[in-house]
This record gives C-alpha cells, structure tokens and sequence, in this order.
C-alpha cells in the first residue's frame, strides 16, 4: 500500500493521520502537533510514502526526542536543579510517545515484536551518533562502530527468522 502525499492549502492545521496511518483512532492526535510535516511539499509536488516505512519515521522522530530527553540536560540543565531537569526531560518524553505509540501500532501491522523491539535499537543507535557528535560534541569511536555490527547482525537474524512471520 502506497500514500500519496499533497499539498493542502490549510497545512497549518492538518494532522499526521493522513500522512502516517488511515486508522479513525489516530485522529485524535493534535493537529498542531504534527503540521508542520506537510509543509515542506511546493505547490504541485506530490511525493509517496510507503506504509511500512511510516512506522520507521516515526520511530526516528521519537527517537530524536527520547535522546534529548535522555541525554540533553547533561549538557543544557548541567547547573539546574535536578526537578527541572526532570520536568524538562519529561515534557520532551512526552512529544517522544506522540511518534512511538502511532509507530508500534502501525509497525504490529507488518513486523512481530522481536522484530520492532531490533529496528527501535538500530534507530536508537543512529540517532545517538548523530547527537553524540553534532551535539555534545563526543566522538564515535571504534566500540561503537563493533556495537553497530553487532546490531545490524541481529537485525539480520531477527529478521530472516521466519518462525514469527
């Protein structure tokens, strides 16, 4: 199943149902919330998104929250007091399950749970180099190059395991 995505001209408030799933229980999500990604589109371009990759860019946008809240306060809230890093941290979960609760649903739909559980880590991974480096400024290193082997060999025995299909 292939979505076909267009420009609407009331894009400040259409909401990521119609972009990510065509579930009615999803329209409950804010619509503001989740605007801005039909903005990018010009007039007249129309682009697909295939519906086993909505579940993986969702999962990416959580992740990009669950890091910053995991990981941000070390370096934005290092002289605050731990309640507000924790107030922080948490209002930035909470954007984090906006994207990962609408990616789990959806991904049920086409991976089992081993298989979801090893595509979160490999994003999770993804994106933690990307904020360890452009963030907080800590190099990679030659460990978690191995780490990353070792998950895209799970990823690739999970996977291939056709015992859950």
């Amino acid at each position: 199943m292939v979505l076909t995505i267009v420009r609407r001209s009331s894009a400040l408030f259409d909401s990521i149902p119609s972009l990510f799933c065509d579930r009615a229980e999803f329209n409950l999500y804010p619509k503001l919330l989740f605007s801005h990604l039909q903005t990018w589109q010009t007039h007249g371009l129309q682009f697909t998104i295939p519906f086993m990759l909505r579940p993986i860019i969702l999962l990416l946008i959580s992740n990009i929250f669950m890091t910053f809240a995991w990981y941000g306060h070390l370096k934005d809230l290092k002289t605050a007091p731990i309640w507000i890093a924790i107030g922080v941290s948490w209002a930035i979960a909470f954007l984090e399950y906006c994207f990962q609760v609408p990616a789990n649903r959806i991904g049920a739909q086409y991976f089992n749970l081993p298989q979801l559980k090893v595509l979160q880590e490999i994003i999770t991974m993804i994106v933690f180099a990307g904020f360890s480096v452009s963030y907080m400024k800590v190099p990679v290193t030659r460990n978690y190059f191995f780490a990353a082997m070792l998950l895209a060999g799970a990823a690739y025995l999970i996977f291939s395991d056709k015992s859950h299909a």
